[in-house]
């Protein structure tokens, strides 16, 4: 399947927390275990894959940094290096998307890449 992928396409992008089970559904609930770093495992493995296929892909994941928690999309590019990671900035909060439970406005506001 990822050759497949990889014959018809040059970047990825994966759905919000792709790593994890949509935790912020539920109110006020411990999250902790679904918080990664970026050195994860799970993330270099998706590098090294990039890498591999020379394919580009955006994973979703919740991002903890300097002890606070964001909704974060990773740009990884085709060598597998993370160019760059964009943060959710505005945390919505209303039934079945109890977001400001979790995740912590993005502390570098809107980001384009090339």
């Amino acid at each position: 399947m990822a050759v497949a992928a990889r014959q018809n396409a040059q970047l990825i992008c994966f759905p919000e927390l792709c790593l994890s089970p949509f935790f912020p559904q539920f109110a006020g609930r411990d999250a902790s275990p679904y918080a990664m770093n970026i050195e994860d495992d799970q993330l270099q493995q998706l590098q090294s894959t990039c890498k591999r296929l020379q394919l580009a892909a955006t994973p979703n994941v919740y991002l903890e940094e300097n002890g606070q928690r964001f909704d974060a999309s990773l740009l990884i590019d085709s060598a597998g290096a993370v160019v760059g990671i964009s943060k959710m900035v505005h945390i919505a909060q209303a039934p079945c998307f109890y977001e400001q439970d979790y995740y912590t406005p993005s502390d570098t506001g809107f980001r384009v890449y090339e």
